[in-house]
């Protein structure tokens, strides 16, 4: 397993069986957790001793937050427009890469709908991208 997101409510009880759950884990298939990689990240509304508590039970770092996962944002609000920026960004930098005076119109035409447009789909896979992005993506292929 590479990568892994468990889920418990902020209690030692729960701590102690994600850390019986992982060495029963480990023992079972000889793999084993790099401590270094692991994080955890909390609610604000728990205190700084269970957060050292749980640092101790688990062996993992403490972490405030995560900003992306496997190149996803982890958003913990309401979503804004600034949040997907990276689409909208990532699809710019190919342009900048494309001669556009090399290729005739329908040329262009098809090649910004082959790839302009699916470079949104890997994020909006797990991920409800607002409409003005999208709005922003279809701009961006049309001009």
């Amino acid at each position: 397993m590479d990568d892994c997101f468990l889920f418990t409510s902020a209690k030692t009880s729960q701590d102690l069986l994600v850390s019986q759950v992982l060495d029963s884990f480990c023992k079972a298939s000889g793999l084993k957790i790099n401590l270094h990689k692991s994080r955890f990240i909390v609610f604000s509304n728990v205190p700084r001793r269970k957060i050292s508590k749980y640092t101790s039970i688990l062996g993992f770092q403490y972490m405030n937050k995560i900003d992306k996962y496997l190149g996803f944002p982890i958003l913990t609000r309401r979503a804004k427009i600034y949040d997907f920026c990276f689409v909208v960004d990532r699809n710019n930098s190919k342009l900048v890469g494309w001669k556009a005076k090399l290729l005739n119109r329908p040329m262009r035409v098809t090649l910004a709908k082959a790839v302009l447009d699916t470079i949104p789909i890997y994020t909006m896979q797990n991920v409800w991208i607002l409409e003005g992005v999208c709005n922003n993506i279809d701009n961006i292929v049309r001009r």
